[in-house]
């Protein structure tokens, strides 16, 4: 059986670790891809997907599917308030500060090397505890 993953986007880099990990799978990145429908019973049996370049719909032939959230930003509502990088995530530090004083960001909106759930988990207990010592602060 050949697993076929198919992702709207490949994390930069990603190819090439997971590349030789993959191969030994049989599996296979698919990017630009846009799931349509679900199809099954009891058991999950297809996916329609649309490719997004060329619009074609298809059917694959699938034994389980697995979601990842997260990889694009969606902070539009944002770009008139904080500094975004070119991907449009919120450019914060380490400490999760953002450009304006008092905005701690955390997770899947904030710029950074590695986006999994642990470092979320990990920015949301900083931005929290920043955002606790500030607002300490500043009251009057």
């Amino acid at each position: 059986m050949k697993y076929v993953t198919e992702t709207k986007h490949v994390p930069l880099g990603f190819g090439e670790i997971a590349g030789g990990a993959l191969d030994e799978q049989a599996v296979t990145l698919k990017g630009a891809v846009h799931s349509l429908r679900a199809m099954g019973g009891i058991t999950f049996l297809a996916l329609r997907v649309r490719d997004g370049a060329a619009g074609e719909e298809r059917e694959l032939d699938v034994d389980a599917l697995f979601v990842a959230v997260g990889q694009e930003p969606r902070n539009r509502a944002l770009t008139d308030l904080l500094l975004l990088d070119e991907g449009g995530y919120v450019m914060a530090g380490e400490d999760c500060k953002a450009s304006l004083p008092g905005v701690f960001v955390a997770g899947d909106c904030r710029g950074k090397a590695v986006r999994q759930l642990t470092t979320a988990v990990g920015d949301g207990a900083v931005a929290g505890l920043a955002a606790c010592r500030w607002v300490d602060e500043h009251q009057s």
